[in-house]
């Protein structure tokens, strides 16, 4: 059986299997970086409320060195930003994304209203979006 790749207008094209491969692998990688792109323009909050944590959708194994670059570049601002926390913005963050407690847990553990953890989450979510806009 041969190899055909179909042009636009659903005109298909006899070719080879490496030219064949090739084309549908760039297809591919265009397909992930739409995908990354609009991935990458949620907000956090939209991220942790899906059925994985953030910090897991962040680090799934690349398929490719773009993707791993890419990737490096989204840690590095991410990084960047939290970074340019204060100490207990930080902390905040970590517990609540990186080891996954819930507000109310959070709340507990600091002697914190609720309702005022949940405020600053927001305010530190907006300055960490801030941060990465530039």
């Amino acid at each position: 059986m041969g190899y055909f790749i179909t042009l636009p207008g659903d005109t298909k094209v006899s070719v080879t299997k490496e030219v064949h491969e090739a084309y549908y692998e760039q297809e591919r990688r265009d397909e992930y970086y739409r995908r990354m792109k609009k991935k990458l323009h949620q907000s956090y909050d939209e991220l942790s409320a899906t059925s994985h944590p953030a910090e897991e959708q962040l680090f799934v194994p690349p398929a490719s060195v773009e993707e791993l670059a890419e990737r490096e570049l989204t840690l590095e601002i991410l990084f960047f930003a939290l970074g340019k926390l204060a100490d207990d913005e930080r902390e905040l963050v970590e517990k609540l994304y990186f080891e996954n407690k819930s507000e109310r847990e959070y709340a507990r553990s600091t002697g914190v209203p609720q309702t005022t953890v949940l405020r600053r989450r927001e305010r530190i979510l907006v300055k960490i979006r801030k941060l990465i806009a530039g």
